[in-house]
């Protein structure tokens, strides 16, 4: 029997050989049992209350749906996930597959001892579930305990450092004792260029202009401290890091401490259900740790009320928070400047602009190219129509996949392996049904049957999906996309922008913004290269069929119109053979020419 392990461990304060030690811990039971190791599938710091961010656990799945292997061990059930809906979740997608689950520490076992298995699943999870609440509490009342104190809760804004507190007993050397905390104190050259922002911000200077000059003199930013300091953000200021949010008090115009208030516990971070990403939320006054520090003051408070009032002044004139207000419109995130790699972003109301040139400045991104919005979206979606995804390009995909086809069938080999699999499936099945007969407990084989019928009801649908209906089909999937496309450009004029933008960012990847010199003009007039993505078109094809009309395919095609995606139509074929067409044109380039006066 082969099987995989499976080993994680959560943060960068665990060793990492910790994934050596569980993986020792897996092969040592292997080979008790005498099975074949197929696969070593791990994540490094990472949580386990997450799943679809850590690559290793969705490759074990996915490798576990191919059969590549028949169980996984793990050295504690809580390795897999700690978070009891996704255990439960992966259980059954295993047994589903016909493949079994081994934690060696836990004594879960579902090849052996199914029933035991669900009991300590269920206990498994709900201690580990637990013990993440319980180690969340703790964490925050240790943070509180420091902050009463006068000790540091851990890390620090700019312009402040922290030192150790020593418990140096009496008589004993000063900082001999054990560390009983940190306390912060000032960085005096860091807290000067806090004080030349405020001022320099009260003199009329927009956090913009501020952030330019404070890169063009090579100033080190608040990111030159962070622990990965190679990113565009950690390297230079950037004009969000200035004026940041009043309401939440961050950025350094903002932040209170620079006026010898430390406040604490304004907000928590909560993991969303869906997207798996941790989110702000704000927490009531009521529940705020605030402490007064006038030796951790910065700012004097007559600039600082001076600051406060220009910022009522520029707000009352629309300053940037309103600018933030503003609905998205259809190519925001999709533009990339082709010069620094960030994205274009709205500058006023109908214009594209290069974000890091305008919030960082010159020295890092000197491209001054600009994109008409209302142009850019029309010249889009005109090259929708007529060239990424028009007619020529679909018929040529439907050719590639239907001669693909064709062939695949002259190939038995993966029709053979599957009709293995359920020869194999059958007999054990008829093992089953003889131990019963036999006189063995119905209750210790259930499990093992409910496994077995899956994995052999799985394979007839693989086996009965290969036939000539999967060629047939391909006749719809023009059609489809053609009114997919189409589309667009008629709810773009109803006002329907964020569908029309959801639907646009799945079937282009990126659009790169490059600019031309034009000799009758100072400016640079931009130039859009397309990256376009097949599968998003296709999925957005499918979305939308939900009118068909009857002819060659149609009836292949109903099968599966409860399905989503249109290249997981049950035959298999056809989704290798879009997959590997699509590989190819995915990342197919084109140039979209602007009229001569569409900047």
């Amino acid at each position: 029997m082969k099987a995989a392990i499976y080993c994680r461990y959560s943060t960068n304060k665990q060793r990492p050989a910790s994934i050596e030690d569980q993986a020792h811990v897996c092969r040592t039971e292997i080979q008790r049992r005498g099975w074949e190791e197929a696969a070593l599938y791990s994540d490094a710091e990472v949580s386990g209350a997450v799943s679809r961010r850590r690559p290793g656990y969705q490759e074990l799945l996915k490798a576990a749906e191919e059969r590549q292997f028949e169980v996984i061990v793990v050295d504690e059930f809580s390795r897999l996930s700690r978070d009891q809906e996704e255990q439960a979740g992966v259980r059954k997608r295993l047994a589903f597959w016909g493949v079994g689950l081994v934690a060696v520490a836990d004594g879960l076992d579902t090849l052996s001892a199914p029933q035991a298995a669900s009991a300590i699943a269920f206990v498994k999870g709900f201690v580990g579930e637990a013990e993440i609440a319980a180690i969340a509490h703790r964490t925050r009342r240790g943070l509180e305990g420091r902050v009463r104190t006068g000790h540091s809760p851990g890390g620090g804004p700019y312009a402040y450092r922290s030192r150790p507190v020593h418990a140096d007993r009496p008589g004993d050397p000063p900082g001999t004792g054990p560390i009983v905390g940190y306390e912060p104190f000032v960085h005096e050259a860091e807290a000067e260029v806090v004080r030349r922002v405020f001022r320099l911000y009260c003199e009329g200077k927009s956090a913009r202009t501020i952030a330019a000059m404070l890169n063009a003199e090579g100033v080190p930013p608040p990111g030159a401290r962070w622990a990965n300091r190679k990113t565009r953000a950690a390297r230079t200021w950037s004009a969000t890091a200035i004026w940041g949010s009043r309401k939440r008090g961050l950025g350094i115009l903002n932040n209170e401490r620079y006026r010898g208030v430390l406040v604490w516990n304004k907000s928590t971070w909560l993991r969303h259900p869906e997207r798996e990403t941790r989110v702000r939320r704000e927490r009531g006054e009521q529940e705020w740790v605030v402490t007064e520090r006038e030796d951790l003051r910065i700012v004097p408070q007559e600039l600082w009320d001076e600051v406060k009032r220009c910022q009522q002044e520029r707000s009352s004139k629309n300053d940037y928070s309103a600018a933030h207000r503003r609905q998205r419109r259809l190519l925001s995130g999709l533009l990339i400047c082709a010069e620094c790699g960030s994205r274009f972003v709205l500058h006023g109301a109908n214009c594209y602009a290069c974000a890091s040139r305008l919030n960082r400045g010159d020295a890092v991104c000197t491209s001054r190219v600009t994109v008409n919005a209302a142009w850019a979206e029309q010249a889009l979606l005109e090259i929708l129509q007529t060239t990424l995804f028009g007619e020529k390009t679909v018929k040529e995909m439907i050719r590639r996949a239907r001669s693909k086809l064709k062939a695949s069938r002259q190939e038995p080999q993966q029709k053979a392996k599957l009709h293995q699999e359920l020869a194999q499936a059958d007999e054990e099945a008829r093992r089953l049904v003889k131990a019963v007969t036999a006189g063995a407990l119905v209750d210790d084989l259930t499990e093992a049957m409910r496994e077995v019928e899956a994995r052999r009801k799985r394979l007839r649908e693989e086996l009965a999906a290969e036939t000539n209906d999967s060629v047939e089909a391909l006749d719809v999937i023009p059609g489809l996309v053609q009114r997919a496309v189409a589309d667009l450009s008629v709810m773009l004029e109803g006002g329907q922008t964020q569908a029309v933008r959801r639907a646009v960012s799945r079937m282009i990847t990126r659009i790169e913004v490059k600019g031309a010199a034009v000799p009758e003009r100072k400016l640079l007039e931009p130039r859009l290269h397309l990256h376009g993505n097949l599968p998003g078109l296709l999925t957005l094809a499918a979305e939308k069929s939900t009118k068909l009309v009857a002819g060659a395919g149609y009836a292949a095609l109903e099968k599966t119109r409860t399905r989503r995606w249109i290249w997981q139509l049950p035959f298999g074929a056809l989704a290798r053979v879009l997959d590997a067409f699509c590989e190819e044109a995915k990342l197919r380039l084109t140039r979209v020419d602007p009229p001569g006066k569409g900047r």
